[in-house]
């Protein structure tokens, strides 16, 4: 008996440990930079942001994309990634494809599937396989270099200092959502526990975002998460950004009751931070889906802003069914940044709305009935000063 008291007694000092509390510390920290919803200016999508350029990435039978999933810019290059098919193509700066990447299937150069890829310092492109529980190199001309064998399964992949950042999904035996390698495969940090209990499933499109940003740092959020945490070289973890709402953000408590979650955006009553956003030396550039208090076309209400971090003021684009189709923001670069949009459905916007008109100036829409693929078309617009 006294043996199981002292076991008990120890097991509670160890929960109340420093080291313990360190391990999730970070979850409560305030973030450097607050942003208030309520203060959020709305304006017009034009008046915030101009087009700068479109570029319609040419596809073919052996160069297929047909949703963007992530997209990367490597020394003037476009790297395109379709998950779902299976499909990493590298383009040059005109949309014209150079080379496949990467290969499904069994084989020692292979992966059985594509979750998401990094370029890492060397310009070498790294691919990440969840049911494969690895992640494979090649040269940016696709030649196979050589692979990583991880415990844990990968969901979302950024690469960045030597080291593989990876959220975690299915079949996790870490109970965490996010996990950092060595190019060996070893496990150096896991961050974001949960319970046991949870199933850990990540929302891919819809919330939750893994990616580098400006200064080769490392931006993660949970997914139904407002909480954008950075990590920097040494590995060292903080909020860097949270937007702030009574009303309309996700309870952060409940992050991980995903049926509750589904079941208010399924009514539209839910504002949350969407997949994509990505951070310039300035502006972190977001997607937000905002929640919607009448009859609805659509359940979501995409809404593309950004926060100017040296100012301290956010903007956010009015309700807009134009965006509805769009992708991104896909990557950014100091005050510019990248959607994605279909071009059929771009053609629709240039034919009924004249803000779109301008894009006539970059892509030639006359073909398009007798063209056998609807071509992405990526969209590069510049923050108004």
């Amino acid at each position: 008996m006294r043996k199981l008291f002292r076991l008990l007694t120890f097991s509670i000092l160890l929960s109340c440990s420093p080291q313990n509390k360190e391990s999730t510390f970070y979850l409560d920290q305030e973030a450097e930079y607050p942003i208030l919803l309520s203060e959020v200016l709305e304006k017009d999508f034009w008046e915030l942001f101009k087009l700068e350029s479109a570029i319609e990435l040419k596809l073919s039978q052996d160069y297929f994309i047909s949703t963007i999933y992530r997209l990367k810019v490597h020394q003037n290059e476009y790297f395109a990634l379709d998950e779902t098919l299976g499909n990493l193509i590298r383009f040059d700066s005109n949309g014209k494809p150079l080379n496949r990447i990467g290969k499904i299937g069994e084989g020692p150069e292979e992966l059985p599937n594509f979750s998401d890829f990094g370029i890492d310092e060397r310009g070498n492109i790294v691919i990440g396989s969840g049911s494969g529980r690895k992640a494979s190199i090649y040269s940016k001309e696709g030649e196979f270099l050589y692979s990583i064998k991880f415990k844990d399964q990968l969901d979302q992949l950024a690469v960045g200092n030597n080291h593989i950042f990876a959220s975690l999904t299915y079949f996790n035996q870490l109970n965490k959502n996010l996990a950092i390698y060595n190019l060996e495969g070893d496990t150096l940090r896991t961050y974001f526990p949960y319970s046991s209990d949870v199933f850990p499933i990540l929302l891919k499109n819809i919330s939750g975002h893994l990616t580098t940003n400006f200064s080769g740092s490392i931006l993660f959020n949970e997914p139904a998460s407002a909480k954008i945490f950075e990590i920097n070289e040494e590995l060292e973890i903080k909020p860097k950004f949270q937007f702030i709402s009574d009303t309309e953000l996700w309870e952060e408590n409940d992050r991980h009751n995903l049926n509750g979650f589904f079941e208010t955006l399924g009514a539209a009553k839910l504002t949350h931070l969407r997949r994509f956003y990505e951070e310039s030396d300035r502006y972190l550039l977001f997607n937000l889906n905002k929640k919607q208090d009448q009859v609805v076309r659509y359940v979501i209400d995409p809404r593309i802003g950004f926060f100017d971090k040296k100012t301290g003021k956010a903007y956010l684009s009015k309700k807009s069914e134009s965006l509805v189709f769009t992708e991104g923001p896909l990557v950014a670069d100091r005050n510019n940044f990248t959607l994605s949009i279909p071009k059929q459905e771009l053609k629709k916007l240039v034919d009924n709305d004249p803000n779109w008109s301008g894009i006539k100036n970059f892509i030639e829409f006359s073909t398009i009935e007798t063209e056998e693929y609807d071509s992405p078309i990526l969209l590069k617009f510049s923050v108004r000063e």
